[in-house]
């Protein structure tokens, strides 16, 4: 995941997805857990929506 894919949501938020935790060097493995995940991207000037 990247900063630009937070960036190209609605009003730069990314917020309470599901991430997938998984074991890079087993991709065979499976899911090993998962995360809620949120995050808002501010550039100059913009303001935080509440």
């Amino acid at each position: 995941m990247d900063i630009g894919m937070v960036w190209e949501q609605t009003n730069h938020t990314f917020s309470n997805k599901w991430l997938l935790l998984s074991d890079p060097d087993d991709t065979m493995a499976g899911a090993k857990g998962y995360l809620k995940f949120s995050a808002l991207v501010l550039g100059p000037g913009d303001t935080p929506q509440v």
